[in-house]
This record gives structure tokens, sequence and C-alpha cells, in this order.
């Protein structure tokens, strides 16, 4: 069976299932990879990848794009972006939902180490409980 392409319209709201012992992540992207696919894995298990698009989504405030891992078990992740090397890690916590920002360039500062691409890293992953 075929994957459809990723909607390129406005995402409507997505339900996260987090609590004991499993945590959401979402990660706020440029516009630009709109229709991105990004992958993760656990930090110990990078066969083990499931992936999602980043998606157009309306806010009160204006509009975002991010990718959103509804359910994920608690633990160290691997993100990947075109299948080739992870570029960076994030901590899930159980009973939160992480949030962090894919930047275009890395920062110094960043808590993902890019070992990757050199364009793309994780920075300021924030958990906050739900």
């Amino acid at each position: 069976m075929t994957e459809q392409a990723p909607v390129q319209q406005a995402s409507r709201a997505v339900m996260v299932d987090v609590g004991p012992g499993y945590g959401a992540l979402v990660i706020s992207a440029q516009p630009e990879m709109l229709g991105q696919e990004l992958e993760i894995s656990p930090a110990d298990a990078p066969e083990l990848r499931q992936h999602v698009y980043v998606l157009m989504r309306s806010l009160p405030r204006g509009t975002a794009y991010a990718a959103v891992f509804p359910r994920l078990r608690a633990g160290e992740y691997l993100l990947w972006a075109a299948s080739v090397a992870p570029v960076g890690t994030v901590l899930v916590q159980e009973g939160t939902v992480t949030a962090a920002a894919w930047s275009p360039t890395p920062s110094p500062l960043s808590p993902a180490a890019c070992t990757g691409s050199p364009a793309n890293s994780l920075s300021n992953p924030v958990s906050r409980g739900v």
C-alpha cells in the first residue's frame, strides 16, 4: 500500500495521549519545512522508527508549523531527517508534552547533538505536564 502525501492545508486539533510511562513531543519548524517527514526512534533502538510530517497548524495567535508525535514511551529519542543519520536527541518524560524547536542552524547551546546534517538541530526542549 502506498502512503498518501501530507496535507498542505492547516491541520485540525491533535490529540496527545500522555500518562504513566508515556509522553508526547511537539517539534516546531520553519515554514519551508511544510510537508517534510521527520522520524524518531528510541536512542537504544534506532531501527524502530516512526514518522510524522511537518504540518501547518492554525492557532489562536496565528499559524505555526510543527510535527507532533502524540504518544511516545518515556525515554531518550533520536530524531532523523532524510533517514540518513540522527540529527539530534530529545528526552520525552512521562505524563508531559515536550516542546522542541527545529533550528535551521546548529546552536552551541542546543542540548541536541547535531550528528547528522549540519543544517539542522533541536533546541529549547521544554517538558510540560498535562
